[in-house]
């Protein structure tokens, strides 16, 4: 299977749908009544290059990009609030993400290790970096946390080793363990 558009009148979508389908390479997920993107859905589809997630869904489960290896781009809508723990980690390909500015919540790791991420902006509705969020992003060079975060958890940047600046607010009260680790960079 290399491509797939599901219908608009499809009402669920499980969990590891469409787990390890290595060639699956574009995907279009219709309008429909889900809210959520499971956990696992794309795990391991190698090949997968793009997606455009619909405006309806409000949450990205745990796990449902990780090892999406080929994955350059996706279009996340404002409607997502919250991204599950592990969601795109090891996208190596992807380069640039542009966060919903309703998000709320990242979970652990769930950018970890996209040695191709250069930008992200993080909105200013995001109260808390989570544990190994951006954790090995290589390539990423700059970051500002906005002024809504009020912690930034362990390892949250370890190992960005191109980081050279980043920009911490006032509203900032914790930052955990070995945050910074590794970001041999940082002027």
């Amino acid at each position: 299977m290399k491509s797939i558009t599901t219908p608009s009148a499809l009402t669920t979508i499980s969990d590891s749908t469409f787990y390890q389908c290595y060639s699956l390479f574009k995907t279009t997920i219709q309008h429909n009544n889900n809210t959520t993107l499971p956990s696992y859905l794309f795990y391991s589809c190698y090949s997968l290059q793009e997606i455009i997630i619909p405006a309806n869904i409000e949450y990205i489960g745990s796990y449902a990009f990780q090892y999406c290896s080929s994955l350059f781009k996706v279009t996340i809508p404002n409607t997502v609030t919250s991204i599950g723990s592990y969601a795109f980690q090891y996208c190596y390909s992807l380069r640039e993400i542009t966060l919903p500015s309703n998000l709320t919540y990242i979970g652990n790791y769930a950018f970890s290790s996209c040695q191709s991420l250069q930008n992200i902006t993080i909105p200013d509705s995001v109260t808390s970096i989570s544990s190994y969020t951006f954790s090995y992003c290589y390539s990423l060079q700059e970051i500002t946390i906005p002024n809504g975060v009020t912690s930034i958890n362990g390892s949250a940047f370890n190992g960005c080793y191109s980081l050279r600046k980043i920009t911490i607010p006032s509203t900032v009260t914790s930052i955990g363990n070995y945050a910074f680790q590794y970001c041999t960079s940082l002027q």
